[in-house]
């Protein structure tokens, strides 16, 4: 797995601290692909609650409390301002 990929280093991880013997891994770049082969029993994948429940998934475990969370990032282009309502979002949700 690359530490690239978020998801992959929240697995490495999740593996690593609780000392569980990790098997071969592949990455699947596309959401449609990974779904399916996770429901024709090809292993597991780590995905979204969000996705999750859009697709209507009964046979699902959340992570433990740790490893539920990530870090986001607002990324924007090289020298550009922030409006105020942007502003005042990003102060906000270091709330949330």
């Amino acid at each position: 797995m690359t530490r690239d990929c978020l998801y992959a280093a929240i697995l490495e991880r999740l593996y690593a601290e609780l000392g569980l013997e990790k098997g071969e891994s592949t990455e699947v770049g596309i959401l449609d692909t990974l779904l399916q082969l996770t429901s024709l029993g090809m292993g597991i994948s780590l995905i979204s609650k969000n996705i999750v429940m859009q697709h209507g998934f009964s046979a699902f475990a959340q992570l433990p409390e740790p490893f539920r969370y990530v870090d986001k990032y607002l990324v924007t282009r090289a020298g550009y301002e922030m409006s105020p309502l942007e502003k005042s979002f990003v102060e906000t949700s270091h709330f949330l």
